[in-house]
């Protein structure tokens, strides 16, 4: 049933569930009585309270000595929530929609007595599931009410058994989605159908029943996202299928990271495949959410963007020598220790939520974007000087070494608690962000920041106005010196971020490349399901 945790912001759960529910007052309330308790007891999205935070109510500073531990609900530490929530939100809205049975057993307060029992995030996915094997079987016969030329349209005769067929109106997105189980027929798209700004596809064997479900950009033909039954990514015959119609079609690969499949130059690996004898990739290698291992070269060179994101990593190990002539993007990744020792790569390096890695050097990097991100068992990072357009350090609480010496536009350290010192050389064209790292202790002589200095309180203009404060709250023996900063003359109050800078690197990666895309939400419990791995909210 899970650990139950004592919680100071607990009132914050029914607001963020109602995030999830589009304005719907029947739904917010079944997700709360749902949800409301399970998630007090969700480990991943709660985290420790190390020190009494400056706004805290009366009663927490009068129990805050008592020798309890402290919790918060942090939901932003577990990145496949919002996917979930929402997927039991779509439920119990379908629910409200069928009106069904056991939304009439209540207790005296009004609550379904069969959300009550729900107990963790496990048991509602297990009642969703039944839901959606119950609705998958009693609409099958739904399709056969499809109009040719009104509601659908054959493009393409790919065998003599499978089929492609345009889905032209609300109706056949809404029969499409209950057939197959994910979200194409909730509404959310038809008015992307009605614009023209997208195209609908569906795969079809020769009962004309749906196997799989293409979106594509309506003028530019460009590969968005596929999903088969219960919102799960096309493999095996299927993925033929689609990469034949795709070339038919000349649909052109997408670049989002985790719907990129594999055509033309570009490889998207979603089970086993053996590289060991590839030594050179004329595209980009995208690796995401697998089944199975991968098994690469020794030494791999990649014309393009290497990406690795997903959970299941149990048996993937990197290159030893590894080039790559675009970006670098290792996402969501709970087993992978270490990347490769002797390493170049010319665009963006980027790093998020993999907990495992402890330490990295700095390898050969040109320009783009520098970001580690939520790496919470990470130590170190070595080096000896990092210059690039950007460089980010957020999310790494045991993070206690970076490079001596760090140039670029835009410098941003958030969540850092142990980090003692800055660089002894820090350079920065915009502005640098220092937030929540309160163990810093010694600001660089060589510090030259011509932007904002931004701490989670407010902004310095200046370095010296920064560095005047600093020193008085050090020779005070203040060790948190940036809590008591709203007294001070040099203080200038400004509460909002630059959004600009404050967004980019806070997200996951597959929520940042999939702005403009909506991702067919799943109510399956499959963890392959994009809604656990890209919400878009």
């Amino acid at each position: 049933m899970g650990k139950n945790y004592n919680l100071i912001n607990s009132g914050e759960i029914a607001p963020y569930l109602a995030k999830f529910t589009n304005h719907n007052k029947d739904v917010e309330r079944l997700l709360v009585v749902a949800l409301g308790n399970a998630l007090k007891k969700h480990a991943p999205a709660i985290r420790k309270v190390e020190r009494l935070p400056p706004d805290a109510p009366d009663w927490l500073v009068k129990k805050w000595d008592d020798g309890k531990v402290w919790h918060e609900f942090f939901p932003r530490n577990d990145i496949r929530l919002p996917g979930r929530v929402a997927i039991v939100s779509r439920w119990l809205r379908d629910c409200l929609a069928n009106k069904e049975d056991w939304l009439s057993k209540t207790d005296p307060k009004g609550r379904p007595t069969k959300l009550l029992k729900i107990g963790s995030l496990q048991q509602a996915y297990n009642m969703v599931e039944k839901y959606e094997q119950q609705v998958q079987s009693s609409n099958a016969p739904a399709l056969r009410a499809d109009i040719s030329g009104k509601d659908v349209e054959t493009v393409e005769q790919l065998t003599d058994d499978i089929c492609v067929v345009q889905l032209l109106s609300e109706k056949a997105l809404d029969r499409e989605g209950r057939y197959l189980g994910h979200c194409v027929g909730c509404g959310k798209y038809d008015k992307g159908l009605h614009e023209k700004k997208y195209s609908f596809y569906s795969f079809r064997d020769k009962k004309n029943r749906p196997l799989m479900t293409l979106q594509v950009d309506y003028l530019s033909k460009r590969f968005i996202q596929c999903r088969t039954a219960g919102n799960k990514r096309a493999h095996g015959a299927l993925l033929d299928h689609l990469n034949t119609f795709a070339q038919q079609m000349r649909i052109s690969p997408s670049t989002t990271i985790c719907d990129q499949y594999l055509y033309k130059d570009n490889m998207f690996l979603s089970e086993y495949y053996s590289l060991d004898d590839m030594e050179e990739i004329s595209g980009s290698l995208f690796y995401s959410y697998p089944n199975r291992r991968i098994s690469l070269a020794k030494t791999l060179h990649i014309a393009g963007t290497l990406g690795i994101c997903g959970y299941p990593f149990k048996t993937i190990s990197l290159p030893r020598k590894l080039y790559i002539a675009k970006n670098f993007v290792l996402s969501s990744n709970a087993f992978l220790k270490s990347i490769p020792k002797v390493m170049e790569v010319k665009g963006d390096f980027e790093i998020y939520y993999c907990d495992k890695i402890e330490k990295f050097t700095i390898p050969r990097l040109h320009s783009g974007k520098f970001s580690v991100s939520h790496c919470r068992g990470l130590r170190f990072v070595n080096g000896e000087a990092l210059d690039m357009q950007t460089i980010f350090f957020e999310g790494c609480p045991l993070l206690e070494r970076v490079p001596e010496r760090m140039s670029a536009d835009y410098v941003s350290f958030v969540g850092c608690d142990a980090l003692q010192a800055l660089p002894e050389s820090l350079h920065s064209k915009n502005g640098l962000r220092l937030m929540h790292c309160g163990n810093v202790r010694e600001l660089p002589d060589d510090m030259v920041i011509k932007g904002p200095i931004t701490t989670e309180y407010g902004v310095f203009q200046t370095v010296d106005a920064f560095r005047k404060a600093f020193e008085a709250q050090k020779a005070g023996g203040e060790r948190y010196w940036f809590m008591p900063l709203k007294k001070s003359s040099l203080f200038l109050v400004c509460l909002s971020l630059p959004r600009r800078n404050s967004t980019a690197s806070t997200v996951p990666i597959g929520l940042r490349m999939r702005r403009s895309t909506h991702i067919f939400c799943s109510v399956s419990l499959s963890t392959r399901s994009s809604s656990f791995r890209v919400p878009d909210f």
